[in-house]
């Protein structure tokens, strides 16, 4: 199945007010959700463009979320339902921008060299060579 302009155009247009890719394929006349996953896999083009539009639906459910306080003034449960399902999607979507903020940097140099080298000093001075010093090769037979 090849889409024409119009369906790829259809397809964004759904992709930016949040709708699911399962609605997606089946607003384009795909038999189910996973020939519609076969044919992003083989045109990247669409792909990319269609993931970069449901990056930029976060901005449509940011308006959804603004409105949560009208849409659900009486029952504040109903409210807070709303708002985790949109902030997860969001999460999930654009992490960089609606993702948990964490970011550790750490950088230490740390320079051993005067402690392995005291290290071998102190191995030096604890130890010492009690291998014999032979002469002569044959006093190996006399020392066994």
């Amino acid at each position: 199945m090849v889409l024409t302009e119009e369906q790829k155009e259809l397809a964004y247009e759904l992709a930016i007010q949040g709708i699911s890719l399962a609605k997606i394929a089946n607003a384009l006349g795909f038999p189910n959700d996973m020939a519609f996953h076969r044919y992003c896999k083989l045109n990247d083009t669409f792909k990319n463009e269609l993931d970069a539009v449901r990056v930029a639906s976060c901005d449509h459910m940011e308006d959804k979320i603004l409105a949560i306080p009208d849409t659900c003034a009486g029952e504040p449960k109903i409210g807070r339902v709303m708002l985790e399902c949109y902030s997860s999607v969001m999460r999930f979507r654009n992490p960089n921008r609606y993702g948990n903020k964490v970011a550790i940097d750490v950088t230490q140099t740390l320079d051993i060299s005067g402690s392995l080298s005291r290290i071998d000093e102190q191995i030096a001075s604890t130890y010492r060579d009690i291998t014999p010093q032979l002469e002569k090769p044959n006093e190996i037979k006399d020392i066994l």
